[in-house]
Order: C-alpha cells, then sequence, then structure tokens
C-alpha cells in the first residue's frame, strides 16, 4: 500500500490521505476482479468528486486541478490533490 503510493491519495487502516476513496471497506464494495483491475489501472474509472478538471481560460491559460467550489462569478481549483489548501480562483 504504502510502496507502491496508493497512501499518497487513499486511506487503510489509518495510513495515507484522504485525497481519493477510503480503501478499508472496498472488499466488501468489489468483486476481486474489480479490485484487481483498479489496482492495475488506478486512473481508468474516478468518481467525479475525485477526478482533475481541465478549464481554459479566455486568455488561453489553461489550468488543471480538482473542482473545490465556486460561485456564479469564479471557481475554485485545487491544482494539486497532494497540496489541498493551495486554491486558485478562476
Amino acid at each position: 500500500f504504502t510502496e507502491a503510493m496508493c497512501a499518497q491519495c487513499h486511506r487503510r487502516e489509518g495510513l495515507g490521505r484522504a485525497i481519493g476513496p477510503d480503501l478499508n471497506s472496498a472488499a466488501n464494495k468489489f468483486s476481486r476482479k474489480d479490485l484487481l483491475e483498479t489496482i492495475v489501472a488506478p486512473s481508468k474509472v474516478v468518481e467525479e468528486k475525485y477526478r482533475l478538471q481541465q478549464i481554459e481560460t479566455d486568455d488561453g491559460q489553461v489550468l488543471i486541478g480538482q473542482l473545490v467550489g465556486g460561485d456564479a462569478e469564479t471557481l475554485s481549483l485545487a491544482p494539486s490533490p497532494l497540496a489541498p489548501t493551495r486554491m486558485q480562483r478562476v
């Protein structure tokens, strides 16, 4: 879990970060085939709330990050899941 760097984004038995889904109950929710497929290709299926979004501004700047909020005027983007408190307003 730690050596494969899963702990960079996931929590399991108190280890890791809560950037992606908690893996403690994954074995109860998914089949062995689904779990193996996710381990081999972790980016194949990503829940909407954990996906990175790509935004292109009017001036051609491309921003990538996790959409974490916004209103009618601006969006808040977290460009790095490893630094979730660093925000970028668009």
